[in-house]
């Protein structure tokens, strides 16, 4: 479950650049407070593509076949039925549609 982030008062101009650089050591959010109300909150940047492990070829190809017979027990007849339904309930009607001639 997800914490609340620190608050830091920023009364004066220093503080702006203590909060950068412990969100910078910390990466976890800081509130940003003034004339006590939250005015934003810092968040540290996602982790670069290149710093996440990427996975081997063996390891893409085991994930690939785990996935194998996971639809095995879905009612594709019940699963079109219900896409369609709920199409219709999003799909805005205009002026002039009738159930008949409407684009299915």
């Amino acid at each position: 479950m997800a914490t609340e982030p620190v608050t830091i008062d920023l009364d004066d101009d220093a503080a702006l650049a203590r909060a950068l650089a412990e969100v910078e050591r910390t990466r976890e959010p800081r509130q940003l407070r003034r004339d006590g109300r939250v005015i934003a909150v810092l968040n540290p940047p996602p982790k670069p593509r290149s710093a996440r492990r990427e996975r081997t070829e063996e390891e893409k190809e085991r994930e690939f076949w785990a996935t194998a017979g996971s639809w095995k027990d879905v009612d594709t007849d019940q699963l079109l039925e219900d896409i369609y339904a709920h199409r219709d309930m999003s799909m805005p009607r205009t002026f002039g549609d009738d159930d008949d001639d409407a684009p299915r």
